[in-house]
């Protein structure tokens, strides 16, 4: 039985992740090498930190249903690499940043279940 590392890496983060504060979450990955977060449904509060934009690499982030409040930032934009943005069923609120339009290769967007306000970027509505 072979059990790789990134999935022990991943269930190990996702027990340790369960109704904290998302900013001290991240602190774990590897800003330079993180490719892909998958927190969903992980009773998670706080709003989206800035240091979101430092990842880089990453293709994938699922922060869906969970509890984070605020607006979302616009270091969002910097994430050139990112093909799926979840943010679902949370409780953000504010307009949409038109850094989201810097998104490039972004694939799928969700973002139902919140309280934006405004217009929806043309390229995605």
């Amino acid at each position: 039985f072979v059990v790789s590392t990134y999935c022990l890496v991943a269930v190990q983060v996702a027990y340790f992740a369960y109704g904290k504060i998302l900013e001290d979450i991240l602190e774990v990955y590897d800003k330079q090498t993180t490719t892909s977060i998958n927190l969903e449904s992980s009773n998670l509060n706080g709003t989206i930190p800035t240091s979101i934009g430092e990842f880089s690499r990453l293709t994938y982030l699922n922060l869906g249903a969970n509890s984070l409040t605020g607006d979302l930032v616009s270091q969002l934009g910097q994430l050139q690499q990112l093909k799926l943005l979840r943010l679902d069923r949370n409780k953000l609120s504010g307009s949409l940043p038109s850094q989201l339009n810097a998104l490039s290769q972004l694939e799928s967007l969700w973002l139902n279940k919140n309280g934006f306000t405004g217009p929806i970027p043309s390229q995605y509505g």
